[in-house]
């Protein structure tokens, strides 16, 4: 497993990180560059999904407008949705069936979200736990071929 500081676990999916535009931008991916000055709806500072963004963003000087920070998913959604700004996002935080947003892929991309079931390794699991672990690396898999399958704008 991914054993650390007292853990085990079992690697479930790689989570890309996206941008998340109106349906009415211009086409192609989002370069992080091009985001200085740009009006974006963020995570809290504090979020373990959205301080490697800021962190990848800051690091090529580009200096965004946050305009609203929530922890909500949908929220971020909505204020997308109604043209308030962009964002950045792990691709399945994002309702896709929204006919009013576009995923676009970013550039450079950033290493993805890392999704990881983990237990203390001195604690055997359940039979029940064991299955849960095995059922969540099984649906990892379908998740990330249903994501590879559906081609970014």
């Amino acid at each position: 497993g991914d054993a650390d500081d007292g853990f085990d676990g079992r690697f479930v999916l790689a989570d890309p990180y996206v941008a998340i535009v109106p349906a009415d931008e211009p086409p192609g991916p989002i370069r992080l560059a091009d985001l200085d000055g740009r009006a974006m709806v963020a995570m809290p500072v504090d979020d373990s999904c959205g301080r490697p963004i800021e962190r990848a963003i800051e690091d090529l000087g580009v200096r965004p407008h946050y305009v609203f920070r929530t922890h909500d998913n949908g929220a971020v959604q909505a204020m997308v949705r109604e043209g308030i700004g962009i964002t950045i996002q792990p691709r399945l935080t994002i309702d896709t069936a929204d006919p009013r947003i576009e995923v676009r892929p970013i550039e450079p991309a950033l290493p993805p979200r890392r999704i990881t079931v983990i237990w203390p390794t001195n604690r055997s699991l359940s039979p029940v736990a064991q299955i849960a672990v095995d059922v969540a690396v099984e649906v990892g898999a379908r998740l990330a071929a249903s994501m590879s399958e559906v081609p970014a704008a």
